[in-house]
């Protein structure tokens, strides 16, 4: 008798962790669902644009990306190719928001697997991603496989819904924008921070830089799967006329430009035979230039998404000759790595 109550008991044991195991899978599956179903992420921004004060007000040209990852329970339905208007039928909340009026706005929407190449390697990259922003500590080997189940869930079942507001007018005031809202497609979208700032400590003179420099390339954002502390404004050209210099300022504190010796503490590496001081000087006329130049992010980086560079380019002439050009360059997190986000909350919750 003693033998068979062994027995029993350890039967007992083994169907009581058998069970407990599907408990525990079922737990994690029902966490799954639930995060899935109910998934909204926005992008998280700290767009600060700032304008060299004119009295007439500054021309300026701003694209700005803005990106949700959700579940299809928070699709978009009848999104307009052409876009819309602010004014029209987007609206913005906010201070001094009737200054962006006529600002266009496109909203696409695609499924997360239509975004991805190859999934293996987008999952590599998530699983990267999630213990560089949130610590080793949240992927371990026991829930290896099941993030990996989650983000294999991601991409079948959620969409990428990519906005960009695009002004490109004149600006002679501040403004602050907290919400976008476009009511035909029910789309409402919380601003974290978008603010346009006037300086009065740079002159502005665009008109001028063609009659001194031929501009052929020059660079608009920089997107990856991470928001980097450093960025880069490149261009490429030929010289009009012999010139004294040609520098790159940042009117936001948020940036510092980068020197060589600088660029090596902060271990960028340069390749190539381009120019990457942040200064040229003393170019000849009719010269090709190739320049890279660089800068950091002394502003935190780590809990936002994306960033935007508020740059002016100074060229000045042996004869005297000024002309500064306004560059306003995103850094961004593409919205299809949003989904890193909803890891951690899953693996965390569950």
């Amino acid at each position: 008798m003693l033998g068979l109550n062994k027995r029993n008991s350890k039967r007992t044991i083994v169907v009581g962790i058998i069970v407990a195991v599907v408990m525990i899978g079922l737990s994690w599956w029902v966490i799954a669902r639930r995060n899935l179903k109910n998934l909204s992420i926005d992008s998280n921004v700290n767009y600060s644009v700032f304008v060299p004060t004119e009295k007439s007000g500054t021309d300026i040209c701003i694209s700005l990306p803005f990106y949700r990852l959700c579940s299809k329970d928070n699709i978009l339905e009848g999104i307009k190719d052409t876009g819309y208007t602010v004014g029209d039928d987007a609206f913005l909340e906010g201070r001094n928001v009737d200054t962006l009026n006529g600002m266009q706005v496109s909203v696409t929407q695609k499924k997360l697997s239509d975004c991805i190449d190859n999934n293996e390697e987008y999952k590599k990259q998530i699983l990267q991603m999630v213990k560089k922003s949130y610590g080793v500590h949240v992927i371990t080997e026991e829930n290896k496989e099941k993030a990996e189940r989650y983000i294999d869930k991601c991409i079948d079942s959620t969409y990428v819904i990519s906005i960009f507001m695009t002004y490109d007018n004149k600006i002679a005031s501040d403004v602050e924008v907290k919400k976008l809202s476009i009511p035909s497609i029910n789309l409402t979208y919380d601003v974290n921070k978008f603010n346009i700032c006037m300086v009065k400590n740079h002159q502005f003179t665009e008109e001028e830089c063609d009659k001194l420099f031929d501009f052929s390339v020059t660079n608009g954002s920089l997107s990856n799967s991470i928001l980097s502390k450093a960025g880069y404004y490149d261009f490429e050209g030929k010289t009009k006329k012999n010139l004294k210099s040609v520098q790159l300022y940042s009117l936001n504190d948020g940036i510092k430009i980068l020197n060589e010796n600088e660029l090596s503490e902060k271990n960028i590496s340069v390749s190539g035979e381009a120019d990457s001081s942040p200064r040229l000087e003393d170019v000849s006329k009719n010269k090709s230039v190739e320049s890279y130049m660089y800068y950091w992010y002394t502003a935190d980086t780590k809990s936002i998404d994306a960033y935007v560079s508020s740059l002016l380019l100074s060229i000045e002439g042996n004869d005297g000759q000024k002309a500064s050009k306004l560059i306003y360059q995103p850094s961004f997190v593409d919205g299809e790595y949003y989904a890193a986000k909803a890891l951690k909350e899953y693996l965390t919750k569950a």
